[in-house]
């Protein structure tokens, strides 16, 4: 008798601990769940968010240019040279290879950004902290349109060794670009209106 009442309260209490176990179990499953939700939730925002800020970059950029203030720039640049030897040497008439677009090297990120040039070099002017960066086609004939290539006036001159310089051309000129350019730059006509503030100038 004592027997059988004490395997009575022992599946008594094994079955309670076992409902209270199953419920601990779906309560942690329910706020697993909900903070899975809250934390896809804020991915999300934070991407969209992110690629928001991204686009408007380009937007803001373009209200804070100038035309009067490019053709400035691009009258105290150095004028880009007609025509480049194809040894690509390291330097030219004064103008340094752009290591971006080295036409001695062929790996994929090599002329990825003026896509249809061989090469491109730079020259900073003397006076300003502007610059000229000017592409050639496989034949060292220089390239004006930008769709096929073409270089950029830099706002800022990216030196070697000054990380202001640096960092000055990377958010004037290169971010704005990834800004204005990219997939959806067609439907705003953005591109164009960056390489109207960033034209490739002239040749002589």
């Amino acid at each position: 008798m004592l027997m059988a009442l004490h395997t009575y309260i022992h599946s008594f209490m094994s079955t309670e601990q076992f409902i209270k176990s199953s419920q601990e179990e779906k309560k942690f499953q329910f706020i697993f769940h909900q903070s899975r939700k809250r934390i896809i939730k804020y991915c999300v925002w934070i991407f969209v968010g992110s690629v928001a800020l991204f686009f408007m970059y380009g937007l803001v950029w373009l209200a804070f240019q100038s035309d009067v203030y490019t053709e400035h720039l691009m009258n105290s640049v150095p004028i880009c040279p007609c025509r480049m030897s194809t040894t690509w040497k390291n330097n030219q008439f004064d103008f340094t290879i752009d290591s971006i677009c080295d036409p001695r090297k062929s790996n994929f990120w090599n002329c990825r950004f003026h896509q249809g040039a061989k090469g491109c070099y730079r020259k900073k002017s003397i006076s300003i902290s502007a610059g000229a960066q000017c592409c050639y086609d496989r034949d060292g004939l220089w390239l004006s349109n930008w769709r096929k290539g073409a270089g950029t006036l830099d706002f800022y001159y990216p030196e070697t060794g000054r990380n202001l310089s640096t960092y000055q051309h990377f958010f004037s000129d290169v971010f704005s670009y990834f800004s204005c350019c990219n997939h959806i730059s067609d439907i705003f006509n953005t591109c164009k209106q960056y390489m109207r503030y960033r034209p490739a100038g002239t040749c002589e």
